[in-house]
């Protein structure tokens, strides 16, 4: 039997084709901790940043966020 890629002149390839979410678990992969970063971040009880009522403003980097608690108990943050 004749290799038809040869006789249209197109080489075969030898890559091997690729397993299905390989990407995906190339993309989902660990990091490691950047050097001097604390292992674990900070923990804040939700009361303690809402002070006991429905909602708390927090400033990044000179925007203003609302943490806000929903009437199911769950909790939004929004710009």
């Amino acid at each position: 039997m004749t290799d038809t890629t040869a006789i249209a002149g197109i080489a075969p390839t030898t890559e091997q084709p690729r397993a299905p979410g390989r990407r995906l678990a190339a993309r989902n992969k660990r990091r490691e901790p950047t050097p001097g970063a604390p292992q674990e971040a900070p923990q804040y009880e939700s009361e303690e940043l809402l002070a006991g009522g429905e909602e708390a403003l927090i400033l990044h980097r000179e925007e203003v966020y609302r943490l806000r608690r929903t009437w199911t108990g769950k909790l939004i943050l929004t710009k």
